[in-house]
């Protein structure tokens, strides 16, 4: 440390709680059974099986090497920070020192599974702007000691721009502002879980029960599709009624998992307004602290479906900027708020929005035809040549021909409902078919614009607007090549001109 920094928390490379070295242990003991379980099987259910051979001594060993070199990690990991610096240094036989600009940080998220929670400790996991594996986490804090450590990591430093180092707080601020935005009640968790998607949920299991049958099939030598036909028979009649039965079974399965998970994953989820910018608090057993500042929500976008419009409830999330995976897990994700809601998060990350005059840019009815293409003509055209190819055209094979009428009223639907509000700040885009997607955007958020033509659209005079954002891209379709240069002319100069930071 410079002799004339100023002192505050973690100066000092600091390690984490002792609970750590359990949850090290735990974690590989998890990781043990989840590789070795079907020669676990095996050893209970089929002993005559002579599974422990040569390999399995091999990774036993493996293991406790590896258990042994975990706790020696333990006691050669620290973190600090210096010099607008998160420094983290561990290793076992090689040592290894990462050094995180602070103003590279992009998300930083609480978590609290059942040990953590009956321990009091937190995981804390720090996600930069960089790949993957930048990834940090630190396994096991005081919950005192990791709000302390989001709390600095988020604050927006002061003097940054003037490239002079902020001093750090001697000590955290005991108590922050918060304003609670929205809170879900049990009745609230109830309609969510009903309105989520059961096909999703039931193709997941089914993937899952499938790769554990394989496991099964192969550690205890017998076939699941014989143990199938020896059970129903082969009758026509009864392999469907078993199929349809399963279907069904496996519909009801996916609707309560679902409810479920909802439950777990949601319980008491409360979002707030903090003086950085939102927080998201949730779970049941597995308690998730995400926080996020302001000027880092690139965009906000809500979406509701039919059942979701039958109770009132939206889904809405908040993109910051991040890399692209990175994006996709971290995003702040609202599973159910209401109109009310969605508009008072909107007036935070928009303020006055509502109350600018717009204008409303129609997209070019060529978009029907090509989705039309897509949806309708083409799978049929291929439904109809497999036809042709078995030698079998008449009129009972040109039933793909039925598909054409929705096809056509769907890209009708879609047209329609594709809305492009336009004021001198930012946009509100509107779309769907049988749901609705918002999508709300301030022009100094938007980093880069590329005006796409397909050899189509320069028939047609249309293009596709892309909007580059730090949290990804926005797409605008066919609109008029006059509309789209217009617009893509003064995004570039709002954004050249615009003194507002995008993060």
């Amino acid at each position: 440390m410079k002799k004339n920094e100023p002192a505050g928390p973690f100066r000092e490379p600091t390690r984490q709680s002792p609970v750590a070295i359990l949850l090290i242990l735990l974690r590989l003991v998890r990781s043990l059974l989840r590789m070795a379980w079907p020669v676990l099987l095996v050893l209970v259910l089929n002993p005559k099986k002579q599974s422990f051979d040569a390999l399995s001594w091999w990774i036993i060993g493996i293991a406790s090497l590896s258990a042994l070199g975990s706790i020696i990690a333990y006691f050669r990991f620290f973190f600090y920070l210096r010099n607008d610096e998160l420094i983290l240094e561990k290793g076992v036989l090689r040592r290894s020192k990462l050094n995180v600009p602070l103003d590279r940080i992009q998300t930083i998220e609480l978590r609290q599974g059942l040990l953590h929670q009956w321990f009091e400790v937190v995981s804390v996991e720090i996600d930069t702007a960089g790949s993957k594996n930048q990834e940090m986490t630190i396994s096991a804090l005081s919950k005192p000691q990791a709000e302390a450590l989001r709390d600095l990591l988020l604050e927006k430093r002061t003097g940054r721009n003037d490239g002079q180092e902020a001093p750090f707080p001697a000590e955290a601020e005991p108590h922050r502002r918060e304003e609670v935005l929205l809170q879900l009640q049990p009745l609230d968790l109830l309609k969510i879980g009903v309105s989520q998607n059961h096909l999703r949920t039931a193709g997941i299991i089914l993937l899952i029960a499938l790769g554990i049958m394989d496991d099964l099939e192969e550690a205890l030598d017998f076939s699941t599709f014989d143990l199938i036909r020896d059970w129903i028979g082969i009758e026509k009649g009864t392999v469907l009624l078993t199929i349809l039965s399963a279907g069904i079974a496996l519909l009801i399965l996916s609707f309560f998992s679902s409810l479920i998970v909802t439950l777990f994953r949601f319980f008491n989820l409360r979002f707030l307004r903090t003086e950085a910018g939102f927080k998201i608090v949730a779970g049941l057993f597995n308690r998730r602290e995400q926080a996020a500042n302001l000027q880092k929500v690139q965009y906000i976008r809500w979406t509701i479906n039919p059942i979701g419009r039958l109770f009132g409830l939206f889904s809405l999330r908040l993109l910051q900027a991040s890399s692209q995976s990175v994006n996709r897990k971290e995003s702040l994700n609202i599973p159910g708020c209401r109109f009310e809601q969605v508009a008072r998060i909107r007036e935070t990350y928009f303020p006055g929005g509502s109350e600018l005059p717009s204008q409303e840019q129609p997209i070019s009815p060529w978009f029907v035809r090509r989705r039309f293409l897509w949806l309708g003509i083409v799978p049929v055209a291929v439904l109809l040549g497999i036809n042709a190819l078995r030698g079998d055209l008449n009129w009972e094979s040109a039933w793909p021909l039925l598909w054409l009428l929705p096809a056509w009223w769907l890209s009708r639907q879609a047209y329609r409902n594709w809305r492009l509000h336009l004021n001198e700040r930012g946009v509100l885009i509107e779309s769907g078919v049988f749901g609705r997607t918002f999508i709300s955007l301030l022009w100094h958020k938007v980093q880069s614009v590329q005006l796409r033509q397909s050899l189509f659209q320069r028939r047609r005079n249309v293009a596709d607007l892309i909007l580059f954002t730090a949290a990804g891209s926005v797409r605008i379709p066919y609109l008029p090549l006059s509309a789209a240069r217009k617009m893509r002319d003064y995004l570039v100069y709002y954004v050249e001109s615009s003194r507002l930071a995008w993060m």
